[in-house]
């Protein structure tokens, strides 16, 4: 094909890992953990969504907190259906 240059992209690792671990990330999945939460909450009981940073990415979850909220989960799927709601996936996505 005439015309048209090859590209050749090379990622730095160090730079992804900062970037998968910046703020930036971490306030966007807080948002994302903090909607899940607000759903699971809406079934009963209370949650708790904490974002951590990791040695490669920052990660998010949203935890039953009380009896209440691990009863919803276990009768009626609360929080899975909550996480599912704001695009999670089943095994988180692997």
């Amino acid at each position: 094909m005439a015309g048209i240059s090859e590209v050749k992209v090379v990622l730095d690792d160090a730079g992804i890992k900062e970037l998968l671990n910046s703020e930036g990330v971490q306030a966007f999945l807080q948002g994302k953990a903090d909607a899940v939460r607000a759903g699971a909450a809406a079934g009963g009981g209370e949650f708790e969504a904490t974002v951590q940073p990791g040695k490669s990415r920052a990660r998010a979850s949203v935890i039953t907190s009380d009896y209440e909220a691990r009863k919803a989960e276990s009768e009626s799927q609360t929080l899975t259906r909550a996480g599912y709601s704001v695009g999670g996936t089943p095994g988180g996505g692997r």
